[in-house]
């Protein structure tokens, strides 16, 4: 079966339209299936999304297309949210499949888990017609399992609480990438730097979840996806959790080297492979003729199998292309999603404190109360802040009379970003001063002497506020200054 001098190339023996159909690259390493896989794409009329997981190669090769995961481009995505159109009880269940697949749930930890991201959207106003409604996350999660946890088993906080509070903060947050950036574009996902595995797995399992639900919500459009997997040895249970897949257009390019499990295969590239599951694999698919022979195949040649027929060509070395494929969307969507900035959400809660001036900013504002690790229930108070300021121009717990409301708002966020505050009735004042300024500093990146007293000053009242014992110690404080 080995290809001579004057073989064809490997687009002169691939029926383009049968890559509608998911499309298998099998061949032991080195034998050529990145080049193969960069080759079928140029093929694919469609955006594709390519997971990185080898060294590099893919951002080397198809370098003119958009990268998501690095340091200039981070990847962001909130799995909780889903687009217009889809609903949100079949949202749940698709998003539980990832869950029971990537953790190997058993009844009833997908039972408490399921149950705990329900009462999460319920926290968020989802379903309920509130206006100010948000979407959950995994901080609204984690806070569900928190509460559900100490009834049941304890083995339930290492398999699910620990699990889902590790994924409270990083590239899982309640502001996402561009979605059309991502599923209506080429674009490579790096995962290089992503780790353990499992974490690994659970995103690129998220990721085809939400580009199956960006297509099912946008029916109209006419363009197919093909979603690329090298060297992915979970790709069997990606394939298990989209069978629906193919009914919106989606299809996939998995590369194996050892495990092969696809189903509804359009295409398959043999290269070299003197694996034995490979061959058994091969065999049970009619491919009976080259299966034996792939162990003699040469660096560079592959058997194209399609639709019965068997052929061979080369797989020539792949020159980049400098021209992004798919013009779905401009560079320009290509935006970092920064941390949010605690001061402009302090600058609004301690407006009058801080004697601040003129108008509030509410868009800035709204945008930056989207980008901060904040728990859904705080969002929403926080958004009927806003809704008043709009109607009012002002806030009631701006005035003095309501510094008590003020400060509890004040230092439950404080608590939420991980600046909550313990200390002895006791204490010398001093050193609570010291304490508290380091741990707000710290905690926020804001060492501005005014902002800094101003949350101090809402924490310790707050505290005088829960329990008598420490009215002493907000006193000495206050004396201090």
């Amino acid at each position: 079966m080995a290809a001579n001098k004057g073989a064809v190339n490997l687009a002169e023996v691939v029926n383009k339209k049968l890559l509608n159909f998911n499309v298998l690259v099998v061949g032991s390493a080195g034998a050529g299936k990145t080049t193969a896989i960069c080759h079928l794409i140029d093929m694919v009329d469609a955006p594709c999304m390519i997971f990185e997981t080898k060294a590099g190669e893919y951002k080397h090769l198809l370098s003119n297309n958009v990268i998501v995961g690095t340091s200039v481009t981070p990847l962001k995505i909130n799995p909780f949210k889903f687009p217009e159109g889809i609903a949100m009880a079949e949202h749940i269940d698709r998003l539980m499949k990832v869950f029971e697949l990537c953790w190997g749930l058993d009844d009833v930890q997908s039972l408490v888990l399921a149950k705990a991201i329900r009462m999460a959207y319920a926290k968020a106003g989802c379903g309920s017609g509130k206006t100010m409604a948000t979407y959950p996350t995994f901080i609204d999660v984690s806070e569900a399992l928190g509460e559900m946890v100490s009834i049941f088993d304890s083995r339930l906080k290492i398999t699910l609480l620990d699990r889902v509070s590790a994924l409270s903060a990083g590239i899982f947050t309640r502001v996402e990438t561009d979605a059309e950036l991502l599923y209506n574009n080429t674009v490579i996902i790096d995962l290089n730097n992503i780790y353990p595995a499992e974490m690994r797995n659970l995103m690129m399992h998220m990721l085809t979840m939400k580009t199956v639900e960006y297509w099912m919500s946008n029916k109209t459009l006419k363009v197919k996806h093909m979603t690329i997997f090298d060297q992915i040895t979970e790709s069997e249970s990606v394939i298990k959790l989209l069978k629906e897949a193919q009914r919106y257009g989606l299809a996939f390019i998995v590369a194996a080297a050892e495990e092969v499990s696809l189903n509804d295969i359009g295409t398959v590239v043999m290269l070299r492979s003197v694996n034995p599951v490979v061959q058994a694999e091969l065999s049970s698919m009619k491919v009976i003729a080259v299966n034996t022979e792939l162990a003699k195949l040469k660096t560079g040649v592959a058997v194209v199998y399609q639709a019965g027929t068997i052929k061979s060509c080369r797989i020539t070395p792949y020159t980049k292309s400098t021209e992004n494929k798919v013009a779905g969307v401009a560079r320009a969507k290509i935006v970092d999603v920064d941390k949010g900035d605690m001061k402009v959400l302090l600058s609004f809660l301690l407006y009058r404190r801080l004697n601040l001036r003129g108008a509030v900013n509410l868009a800035a504002l709204s945008q930056n109360l989207e980008l901060l690790p904040l728990s859904s229930v705080t969002v929403l108070k926080i958004n009927e802040l806003i809704e008043e300021y709009r109607d009012t121009a002002t806030l009631a717990i701006w005035e003095r009379y309501n510094f008590d409301d003020l400060s509890s708002i004040v230092t439950e966020l404080m608590a939420e970003v991980g600046a909550e505050i313990e200390f002895e009735k006791n204490e010398d004042a001093n050193v609570l001063d010291a304490a508290l300024r380091k741990k707000i500093v710290a905690t926020i990146g804001l060492n501005e002497t005014d902002y800094v007293n101003a949350v101090m000053h809402c924490i310790m009242k707050e505290m005088s506020t829960r329990d008598s014992k420490y009215f002493s110690v907000y006193a000495k404080w206050r004396e201090s200054l």
